[in-house]
C-alpha cells in the first residue's frame, strides 16, 4: 500500500527526563494495544519533523521512582527495582491514520517492552545474587537501551519507516518470539 508520507518517527525519552504524570502515560500491556485515539497531540509541523505520519513516544523507566541509595552506593530496596515500558499520549502525534502505520508504531513499543523484559530478567540476577550497586542497575539499564535504540533505529532502517510491509511483518515474528522467550519477565510475572 502506497502511503502519502513517509512513515514514522520516534522520540526517545531517557529516565532522566523526568517525571509524567501516571494519568498521562499508559503501559505497555498484552491485552491493551495501541490504538489511534491514543496519540493525542495535536501535530504542529516543525522542520526537524521530516515527513514523518506519526510519532510514538515512550521511554523504559526504572521503578520505583523513589530508589533509596545510601553513601556506598547500594540501594535499599534494591529487591523492588523493575523496568517499565511506557507510552505517552499526550506527547504523540499521527497524520496519516491507517492499520499498517498502526501496526508499526505498534511494534516500536513492543521493542521498548522487549527490552524492558530484558533488563527485568538481568535485574533479577542481581537481585537474587544481593547485588545492591546502584551502578551495577544502571549498567544493566544503560547496556539496554541503548540497544533498544539500536534496534528501534534499524527497525526504521529496515522497514523504511513502515513502508515495507514484508519487513514490517519479518520483524513483526522476530520480536515476538523474543518476547515469547522474555515471557517469565513480563510485568506482573
Amino acid at each position: 500500500m502506497k502511503l502519502n508520507l513517509p512513515i514514522c518517527c520516534l522520540l526517545f525519552l531517557s529516565v532522566c527526563c523526568g517525571q509524567v504524570a501516571s494519568s498521562q502515560i499508559i503501559e505497555w500491556n498484552t491485552e491493551r494495544p495501541l490504538v489511534w485515539e491514543d496519540y493525542q497531540k495535536k501535530h504542529t509541523p516543525l522542520a526537524t519533523d521530516g515527513l514523518w505520519a506519526a510519532k510514538t513516544v515512550y521511554k523504559v523507566e526504572i521503578e520505583p521512582l523513589n530508589v533509596s541509595v545510601d553513601a556506598n552506593d547500594n540501594i535499599r530496596n534494591y529487591k523492588d527495582l523493575t523496568v517499565v515500558a511506557q507510552f505517552f499520549p499526550k506527547k504523540s502525534w499521527v497524520i496519516e491514520r491507517n492499520d499498517i502505520l498502526l501496526n508499526h508504531e505498534q511494534l516500536h513499543f513492543d521493542i521498548a517492552e522487549l527490552y524492558a523484559r530484558k533488563m527485568r530478567y538481568e535485574f533479577s540476577k542481581l537481585q537474587k545474587s544481593k547485588v545492591r550497586r546502584m551502578d551495577d542497575y544502571q549498567e544493566v539499564y544503560n547496556r539496554n537501551w541503548q540497544a533498544c535504540k539500536r534496534d528501534q533505529r534499524q527497525y526504521d532502517a529496515d522497514t523504511n519507516h513502515g513502508t515495507r510491509e514484508a519487513e514490517n511483518n519479518l520483524w513483526k515474528t522476530r520480536i515476538d518470539a523474543k518476547l515469547t522467550t522474555y515471557a517469565p519477565f513480563a510485568r506482573g510475572n
